[in-house]
């Protein structure tokens, strides 16, 4: 395998990628609620890449073989390898991007508890990197990655 190749998948298990993940899952349910970082969130990314929008937020990878995507019909998002000719492997992450489900399907309150488990995971993840994903109440809760 090229080194290229190992160095991105080395990138991608890195334990801030799971941190990574628990952010953009708390931000798109914080878009959901219509918070101040919501509302940043959906400001910035129709003026600069998802990316720099990401970046805003303090989500950012530090790669140069990644692209971001949203996916307005999932509420799961996907990591794609895509080989690109001149620069190698690199890949694609499609963040779920789905409009909030009806009232019926999931409450105010399910999104609100997600908001705090994540925020509390991810301060609890920074001491320990090992620590298993946060399971939403909801299957409908946006996960960037399944």
């Amino acid at each position: 395998m090229p080194q290229e190749h190992t160095d991105a998948l080395h990138a991608l298990a890195d334990e801030s990628f799971k941190s990574h993940c628990v952010k953009i899952s708390r931000l798109l349910s914080e878009v959901w609620l219509n918070t101040e970082n919501g509302k940043t969130f959906q400001e910035d990314i129709k003026t600069m890449s998802l990316g720099d929008a990401l970046k805003n937020q303090g989500i950012d990878l530090h790669s140069d073989f990644l692209r971001y995507e949203l996916d307005t019909s999932s509420y799961n998002g996907s990591l794609i390898p895509e080989e690109i000719l001149d620069r190698g492997l690199n890949f694609v992450w499609y963040l779920p991007y789905a409009p909030c489900p009806t009232e019926a399907s999931m409450n105010r309150a399910d999104i609100e508890d997600w908001i705090t488990t994540t925020t509390k995971w991810l301060e609890k993840a920074e001491e320990d990197p090992n620590l298993p994903f946060p399971v939403p109440p909801n299957p409908y809760i946006p996960l960037a990655t399944t």
